[in-house]
């Protein structure tokens, strides 16, 4: 049996029976009915709102289309092409509609001290082709900004 999924009224609930000052949401997987990012995106907007508490929403840079030539800026138009993107996006239109103190947070390529990520996985072939004189291959049709994770979190 599927899980429940968290009503409005749950999450105000929960909201309002804590001493936070401040909510982050970083859920984002869409599911076969549309977009449970924007739904329950608004859900914690709306309370936060209600609450007066501030909130930051943790979104992507899967809500662009990846066709430009430089990094992208906040006032860059989305344009997602995957369901991911549309759902992340959908949730960022919900949080900045329920909720007048927000933050939206893109960050892309995320990187830390634990975990893979790009980083670590290109650090890792330099220092086995050192010496060697094999090549070290990277893939040239993808851009990104690697993101430091504790950055994010600060």
């Amino acid at each position: 049996m599927p899980a429940k999924h968290p009503t409005a009224e749950d999450v105000r609930t929960f909201v309002r029976a804590g001493p936070t000052r401040l909510w982050e949401n970083v859920a984002g997987i869409p599911g076969p009915g549309g977009s449970p990012d924007a739904e329950r995106a608004a859900h914690l907007a709306a309370a936060c709102a209600t609450a007066h508490i501030p909130m930051v929403h943790v979104s992507t840079d899967f809500v662009f289309d990846g066709q430009k030539r430089a990094p992208y800026v906040e006032t860059d138009p989305p344009n997602p092409v995957s369901v991911y993107g549309r759902s992340k996006l959908a949730g960022e239109h919900a949080v900045a509609r329920e909720c007048a103190a927000h933050v939206i947070l893109r960050p892309a390529w995320l990187y830390g001290v634990d975990g893979a990520n790009f980083v670590r996985t290109i650090l890792k072939a330099a220092r086995s082709r050192y010496g060697t004189g094999e090549a070290l291959r990277v893939v040239s049709d993808q851009r990104g900004s690697p993101t430091c994770a504790e950055d994010v979190c600060r």
